[in-house]
């Protein structure tokens, strides 16, 4: 039987349309086909079946090519990409875990995100940036690391940024407004403007600036280098009930941070298929970090034992 937890991410899961241009064009096709049979028996005239051909045929032609058209926009063909960043990341986490002793965590991690940048840049066709965001146990939260490229060119902050303050990172570890497997927003100045977004960042870099017009209002200098966002639990839990004092690891609440993906565009997140993608990458970074952990601690309770004696 699946229990409460599971019903309730079974129920987040994308739902295929009940529509679509394929189920469409097998219709349309099945239907001319239809005509195509009984034509001759309906229709003595050739020229009126002729007719009829054409309209069948013109109608499967458009459908063929706006299909296309959505397809291309969607980008879906792209995701057959993402299957090679997939294995790759979880190739390289496979062999981390195995020589976890050897194994440096630091240069490991910012290659994962440069991979996991990439995977989303070829998907959306624009340049996404990836980082870690760690939850500290007064409920800070402090970038530990980022890709290749953000690293270079991101400037340090001063400010120490926390939980509450920052919609994405609040919503899920509340699993507020039905956000419990990730936060996705495609246009984050219009859920500003909406007052459903907050970010600690604009406390050092300036509130947005508003143009209003009468009940017109639009963001007009928008201070975050990101306008799309992504952002993944990497945890364990086995319910919605989060410690409220202090952050607790234990076997029914295991939480180790976010996995932020961004980019500067608007519109560009698939809303069924890239939180699934950043979710096997999520979830791989858990068991990379779990390991890593447990191998820390026996080192530390060895080296504590070698000590003793």
């Amino acid at each position: 039987m699946p229990t409460e937890l599971q019903t309730k991410f079974e129920a987040q899961l994308p739902k295929l349309p009940h529509f679509s241009f394929e189920r469409i064009f097998h219709y349309v096709a099945g239907l001319a086909s239809i005509i195509a049979l009984v034509a001759p028996l309906l229709f003595s005239d050739t020229k009126t079946r002729s007719y009829l051909y054409i309209i069948f045929l013109t109608i499967i032609v458009l459908i063929l090519l706006t299909s296309l058209i959505y397809l291309k926009r969607k980008r879906l063909n792209r995701y057959a990409q993402s299957l090679i960043f997939t294995h790759y990341v979880n190739h390289v986490i496979r062999d981390a875990i195995q020589e976890v002793a050897v194994t440096k965590i630091m240069p490991l991690t910012v290659s994962l995100l440069d991979a996991i940048a990439t995977c989303f840049s070829v998907i959306i066709g624009e340049r996404c940036r990836a980082c870690l965001v760690e939850l500290k146990p007064d409920y800070e939260l402090k970038v530990t690391a980022r890709d290749g490229i953000t690293k270079v060119t991101n400037k340090k902050k001063v400010k120490k940024h926390f939980l509450e303050g920052n919609t994405d990172f609040s919503d899920l570890w509340y699993a507020r407004n039905g956000r419990s497997r990730y936060f996705l927003s495609n246009d984050l100045p219009k859920l500003w403007l909406q007052h459903k977004y907050v970010n600690s960042s604009f406390e050092e870099i300036d509130q947005p600036e508003v143009f209003s017009f009468f009940s017109f209002r639009t963001v007009v200098k928008w201070n975050l280098p990101y306008k799309s966002a992504l952002v993944l639990p990497i945890r364990y839990i086995s319910s919605f009930a989060p410690p409220e004092t202090t952050l607790q690891r234990d076997d029914h609440w295991n939480y180790w941070g976010f996995l932020c993906v961004d980019c500067n565009s608007k519109r560009v997140f698939d809303e069924n298929y890239c939180p699934e993608l950043g979710g096997a990458f999520a979830d791989a970074l858990f068991t990379l970090f779990s390991h890593y952990n447990t191998f820390l601690n026996e080192k530390i309770t060895q080296e504590h034992v070698e000590k003793i004696h």
